[in-house]
């Protein structure tokens, strides 16, 4: 008979003195300007403003057990929103980030990584690719 093995699971973990950035969470929309000569515009609004960790990647990165088609060249981490998803965009240090996923850690609702895409500053050009 197998004899059972205890696993113990080693959690992630930050402190609030680890969040010495801050950043502001955006809500992006596409609007159709008045005079119709360009197809969409990119609107940002301020959701919220917050202090978070960062860390940079090397262009790809693994999470949830699976291969990022879209590199990733920096992670957030802040403390948990429920209502922080991947349709929004992260503004820190004139720079704009997509959000490509955010991921609860441990899912002890404690604190979020967000998995982003550096897009460059707040240029029409930058922000549309």
């Amino acid at each position: 008979m197998a004899e059972c093995i205890k696993v113990r699971i080693k959690h992630r973990s930050l402190c609030a003195g680890d969040l010495d950035r801050k950043i502001t969470i955006m809500n992006r929309t596409l609007e159709t300007p008045e005079d119709e000569t360009t197809d969409s515009v990119n609107k940002f609004e301020k959701e919220k403003s917050t202090w978070a960790a960062l860390r940079t990647t090397k262009g790809k990165d693994m999470f949830f057990a699976t291969s990022l088609d879209i590199g990733v060249t920096h992670v957030f981490y802040t403390r948990h929103f429920d209502w922080l998803t991947s349709s929004q965009w992260i503004c820190y240090g004139g720079k704009k980030y997509d959000i490509v996923e955010v991921e609860n850690l441990d899912e002890r609702s404690e604190w979020d990584a967000s998995f982003c895409n550096i897009r460059g500053d707040g240029t029409q050009r930058m922000n549309d690719a």
